[in-house]
């Protein structure tokens, strides 16, 4: 039957033993109250991919140790030099577990502690998430043409000569049809008195 070997990996680096992995996928889901105070859920998105990973280096070479860290001793000084350069530089990189290959992952977070009976062994946990990367695109516009707002503006029209039209001087505002009118209203009156004169 053959061996199949999983190999774990943070980047270039590979360990000489991974204790635990620890993987989350989380999907969020937004929620806004209404008036009946209920809360209605209208949308639902990925939260960023997360690992765990406990491992690691010894300054004892072993055969299936990884020789990039030396033969000897110095190895976990020179491991955990290496894992804090790589998280320094937060450029994205690919984790490789046994469930899963992550791709554009960054180091939050690296813990390790030492004791007496650990003084020669680099025992750590990084915590590992995914960073979403987009891609934008930027156009341009030709220059706007010489006359672009003229052009849109409205046509104007010719519409002759026009004049004014004086205020009150409607016919029966008039002073002058007024008097002609009063003067016709008298004659009219001493006709009827007086009889027609010959």
């Amino acid at each position: 039957m053959p061996r199949v070997t999983v190999f774990r990996a943070i980047g270039e680096m590979e360990f000489d033993a991974t204790f635990m992995e620890d993987h989350t996928s989380d999907l969020e889901v937004t929620d806004n109250p209404i008036e009946t105070g209920a809360l209605v859920s209208d949308h639902a998105f990925m939260r960023p991919l997360r690992v765990e990973i406990t491992a690691g280096v010894s300054d004892i070479l072993t055969p299936s140790g990884n020789p990039a860290y030396g033969g000897g001793s110095g190895r976990a000084q020179t491991a955990y030099q290496l894992l804090t350069e790589l998280q320094k530089s937060a450029e994205p990189f690919i984790v490789q577990t046994g469930l899963k290959v992550y791709e554009n992952m960054v180091c939050e977070s690296i813990r390790t502690a030492q004791d007496a009976t650990s003084a020669h062994i680099l025992y750590f946990v990084a915590s590992l998430r995914e960073v979403l990367i987009v891609e934008t695109e930027s156009t341009t516009y030709p220059p706007r043409a010489a006359g672009a707002t003229t052009q849109q503006a409205s046509k104007q029209v010719n519409r002759g000569e026009t004049q004014g039209k004086q205020v009150g001087s409607s016919e029966g505002q008039n002073p002058n049809n007024g008097t002609q009118s009063g003067q016709g209203a008298d004659a009219s009156i001493a006709k009827r008195i007086f009889g027609a004169v010959k």
